[in-house]
């Protein structure tokens, strides 16, 4: 009888243990996504001359699509982003243009997903 309590209090934390795991690990990424949405951002506002007015647009499609819950139209956003960054990291060279497109689609993209994983669960 003792081995059973025993087992099933061994079994009881090794659960307790993996769930925490989980949840640092889950942590960290969200903290990691948004690091590189910040610093993307950052990017943004070097890259062009009317920054305020880019990242409040973004901002503002964001809001819009975190109040309206459109899981769809995020998702599909989210595979056109990636579709494009693919193609631009799959050229050997990138020319100046090309950079910033490439900063841009990758700060919309780790939107969509700190939208999709984070905000709207």
């Amino acid at each position: 009888m003792k081995n059973l309590r025993s087992v099933i209090v061994l079994f009881i934390l090794s659960i307790f243990s993996i769930s925490s795991v989980n949840a640092l690990n889950t942590i960290n990424l969200e903290k990691a996504l948004y690091k590189d949405a910040i610093l993307s951002m950052n990017k943004i506002t070097q890259d062009y001359q009317n920054w305020e007015e880019i990242n409040r647009k973004i901002e503002r499609i964001f809001i819009l699509h975190r109040y309206n819950k459109d899981i769809n139209a995020i998702k599909d956003l989210q595979n056109l982003l990636k579709s494009k960054i693919v193609e631009l990291n799959s050229k050997t060279s990138l020319t100046r243009n090309d950079r910033i497109l490439l900063n841009l689609y990758s700060n919309i993209f780790y939107r969509t997903v700190l939208l999709l994983n984070y905000q709207l669960n």
